[in-house]
C-alpha cells in the first residue's frame, strides 16, 4: 500500500566526495531516504552509521527535505519510493573528516578546520 509523506518528513541523503557536489561518493551506493517518524535514530546518527567505517577520505552530505513523498511501508521499512517532491527549505550540507571522526555542518566545519 503507498503512503503519502507530508512536507520535511521524507528526506533524501547523498554523499559526495567534492564540495560542489558532482562526484558521487561510491557512486551513490551509500545514498539513502530517511522518514523521521518512521525510524528510531536521529538522522544524524543514520548519516554517522553510514560513513564512518566506510572512507578514509573527506565526504560531503547533502540532506534534503522533500516536499512530498510516496512510499511503500512494509514491517516498518521503506520497500519503494514511487516518487517524491523537489526540496524544501532546511536542506542542509554535512562535512564528515574522516581523520578527526566528525560529522559537522559545513558552516560549523569552516570555523573548526577552515
Amino acid at each position: 500500500m503507498t503512503t503519502l509523506i507530508e512536507k520535511g518528513q521524507f528526506v533524501t541523503v547523498e554523499f559526495f566526495t567534492d564540495v560542489d557536489q558532482e562526484d558521487r561518493y561510491q557512486d551513490g551506493d551509500s545514498d539513502f531516504y530517511f522518514i523521521h517518524d518512521l525510524n528510531d535514530e536521529e538522522l544524524r546518527e543514520a548519516i554517522w552509521n553510514t560513513i564512518c567505517n566506510t572512507t578514509t577520505e573527506q565526504v560531503y552530505v547533502s540532506v534534503q527535505p522533500r516536499r512530498y513523498a510516496e512510499v511503500v511501508i512494509e514491517d516498518n521499512e521503506i520497500e519503494e519510493v514511487v516518487d517524491y517532491g523537489d526540496s524544501t527549505l532546511g536542506s542542509e550540507v554535512y562535512i564528515w573528516n574522516s581523520e578527526f571522526k566528525s560529522l559537522l555542518e559545513e558552516s560549523d566545519h569552516q570555523l573548526i578546520y577552515g
